[in-house]
């Protein structure tokens, strides 16, 4: 079938874009039709619910931007860390290292306001999982409010050397000035399902200009394809 192109020379958009994946309409297709309708309702309110129930848990250490005439959010809520930004100097990124450390992915960084993370638990998430979040994001505000306080260096705190690794968890010597026991287990309930950073503190804007590949060069697979083809002949 011959592709139709519009006056710029380019296919019908997909998902708002020129040169959109045509990969996400199955995707979100097979879930619609997999769900139903009942699913469909009860996800909906599965995750207005999550995220109405974070943002209230974690309201009076991080405000929520844009809620409704009655304090509610829908299926995501924005979390304002710039008060706390202010008082501490520990940025919304730092936030995000030091969540690896609790054995979360990142929420949102600084959409649509920078400054903020956008937390969307969705409905696949258990309670004991929100719980978890809320608790790890709680234990990172008593971190920032130390460094606010005082009490401890924002660049020798725990928040800004995050995430830490089983390297230098496991290193005999340890020269950080708080216990290891803070940058490996936050928090109890993180024994169980702990996650290893595999590398420590990046610059990111320098990673994102300069891209490194880590896989082999492609002059080594033409090594191996010769390899295979003259042990064939053999």
């Amino acid at each position: 079938m011959e592709a139709k192109l519009d006056e710029r020379g380019a296919g019908f958009p997909v998902s708002q874009a020129p040169f959109g994946s045509a990969g996400v309409l199955p995707i979100t297709w097979m879930y619609i039709a997999m769900t139903g309708a009942e699913g469909l309702t009860e996800s909906t309110r599965t995750a207005v619910l999550s995220a109405n129930y974070i943002a209230r848990s974690l309201s009076d250490v991080f405000p929520t931007l844009y809620s409704g005439d009655g304090g509610l959010v829908a299926h995501e809520c924005i979390l304002d860390l710039r008060p706390m930004t202010k008082a501490s100097g520990v940025t919304a990124e730092d936030v995000c290292k030091r969540l690896v450390d609790f054995g979360f992915h990142a929420p949102t960084l600084a959409f649509p306001v920078a400054g903020t993370l956008m937390v969307e638990p969705t409905e696949s998430e258990s309670l004991e999982e929100l719980d978890r979040f809320i608790e790890a994001m709680r234990t990172i505000h008593a971190e920032m409010q130390e460094i606010a306080d005082g009490k401890i260096e924002l660049a020798d705190s725990v928040v800004r050397n995050a995430p830490h690794t089983a390297q230098v968890l496991t290193a005999d010597e340890w020269d950080r000035s708080y216990p290891r026991s803070q940058a490996a287990y936050p928090v109890p309930s993180l024994r169980r399902v702990k996650y290893w950073s595999p590398v420590g503190r990046v610059d990111n804007a320098a990673g994102d200009r300069n891209l490194v590949c880590s896989c082999p060069p492609i002059e080594a697979f033409d090594a191996a394809n010769a390899a295979a083809a003259a042990g064939e002949e053999n």
